[in-house]
């Protein structure tokens, strides 16, 4: 859970430019954690959160706009197990990297140092850009006579 929320802030602060949540991420042992959401989830441990804990929120008050992103994250996130969630924010340059390695914090020691919205935004923008770049520059240089040889090469080649 602490995982997705961590992605839905990121996401949020670089698609929408503002925090998703008031509080901030710390860079714990294990990723990233907003503490008083771990306080109120513990007791379920690596169990399913009831329905009745989920219905408890109000995401109406989300918007749409807000809730259509969520759901996104949640869509893209959804098929990854725990161990798949912790690698993934434990990547080389993720924002609980950085800042574990600004503070010489080894593996596995506890902290609580925060995660800034700041170096989040960057981070997931960054991510974000680089993926919306075009994979081969060459084919957007092309001319219009390049694009119709290349669409009549791919109707012989079907």
């Amino acid at each position: 859970m602490q995982k997705l929320l961590f992605f839905s802030e990121g996401w949020h602060l670089a698609i929408v430019g503002e925090p998703l949540f008031d509080e901030e991420f710390q860079a714990w042992a294990n990723g990233p954690v907003i503490p008083s959401i771990y306080d109120r989830l513990k007791r379920y441990s690596s169990h399913t959160i009831p329905r009745s804990e989920i219905k408890s929120l109000d995401f109406l008050a989300l918007g749409g706009l807000l809730l259509d992103l969520t759901l996104r994250i949640f869509e893209t996130y959804k098929e990854n197990d725990p161990g798949a969630m912790v690698g993934l924010t434990h990547l080389p340059g993720t924002p609980w990297i950085q800042v574990r390695q600004e503070h010489s914090l080894p593996k596995g020691a506890p902290s609580n140092e925060v995660v800034s919205k700041d170096t989040m935004k960057v981070w997931f923008s960054d991510v974000w850009r680089s993926a919306l770049e075009p994979a081969n520059r060459e084919l957007i240089e092309a001319s219009p006579e390049d694009y119709a040889d290349w669409a009549e090469a791919s109707t012989v080649a079907a």
